[in-house]
């Protein structure tokens, strides 16, 4: 959209941050942590069947992605339609990760850490069904593959980190401390990161939006006010008194209902700001303004704005 500020690359690698925490938590688990504790809790014999059971029971939770993005779709916030949603994942997603933590290591109880990680993966498909949408919400035309591009570093970034630096890590910290000791202080670094990077996330996202609907009050209360200054000018003694009431009442609730949408968190609050003069003007009870010398209508152009003929046009 048009109205849709351009925002720096500082900002879009904060926006992107989440994509490099959830990843970087994801492969950890997969590649080192998920075999070692499954590996402890059923021995080598059980192990691989196992593992595949406690990876495909979380694989469930990825056919909700859509559902979960489609829903914040038709959310309405003060802080937009996305961030309630990563949120509230990222704090499903930590309390997956000391489940994980305390029935994988400390009491060893294999339904309840088979519980854990389905609700890692429910959190992760909460949160990350709605960012995916990160890009044309927060993004004009013209920036949209840079942030394409920084969020893809962020998944590799974060594959890195999960794969490679949490196994060194893991490694010293077992050389100097238990097994299961190191598998704790593994999560409790991954979930300081996760909730980390979703704070930055959030921030960024809630910045970006603040300027988005400032810029937009900004452009409503022009055309609002612009629409003023032309409806005065239709004749009294053409409209009758409860006709030229409701429409003076529309009128002034176009700019009230349009801010408040596109401060919860909708894009398009010049296109309904719009749409609502447009009902408006074609109601039965405007009188029809004819010019004289070519016939023409020019009750719409009396009633709207230079730039609002200019946008439809």
């Amino acid at each position: 959209p048009n109205s849709m500020h351009a925002f720096p690359w500082w900002m879009q690698c904060i926006v992107s941050t989440y994509q490099f925490g959830t990843t970087a938590v994801t492969a950890a688990l997969l590649v080192y942590l998920l075999p070692l504790q499954v590996l402890e809790l059923v021995g080598e014999e059980w192990k691989g069947r196992v593992l595949g059971l406690v990876i495909f029971s979380g694989a469930f939770s990825n056919m909700l992605l859509p559902m979960f993005g489609e829903i914040s779709d038709h959310t309405v916030t003060y802080v937009g339609k996305r961030i309630p949603y990563i949120v509230v994942g990222v704090i499903i997603q930590a309390v997956g990760l000391l489940g994980l933590a305390w029935f994988g290591s400390l009491t060893v109880i294999f339904p309840l850490f088979l519980l854990s990680y389905v609700l890692y993966s429910f959190g992760c498909a909460l949160a990350t069904g709605p960012y995916g949408a990160l890009i044309p919400d927060m993004c004009g035309p013209g920036q949209r593959g840079s942030l394409s591009g920084f969020i893809g570093l962020g998944q590799m970034l974060g594959t890195l980190y999960g794969a490679a630096i949490v196994g060194l890590s893991l490694a010293l910290l077992r050389a100097y401390f238990p097994e299961h000791v190191s598998i704790e202080i593994t999560y409790i670094t991954l979930i300081l990161i996760l909730v980390a990077t979703c704070f930055l996330t959030a921030a960024g996202m809630y910045r970006v939006f603040f300027v988005q609907r400032a810029h937009e009050r900004h452009h409503l209360h022009h055309l609002h006010h612009g629409y003023h200054e032309h409806k005065d000018d239709l004749p009294d003694e053409e409209e009758g008194v409860s006709e030229k009431m409701d429409r003076e009442q529309s009128s002034d609730t176009i700019a009230s209902d349009a801010v408040f949408l596109a401060a919860a968190g909708y894009q398009n609050g010049e296109t309904i700001l719009l749409s609502k003069v447009n009902a408006i003007s074609s109601t039965d009870s405007l009188p029809t303004c004819n010019d004289n010398d070519n016939g023409t209508d020019k009750s719409k152009d009396r009633l709207l704005p230079a730039s609002v003929g200019a946008t439809e046009g």
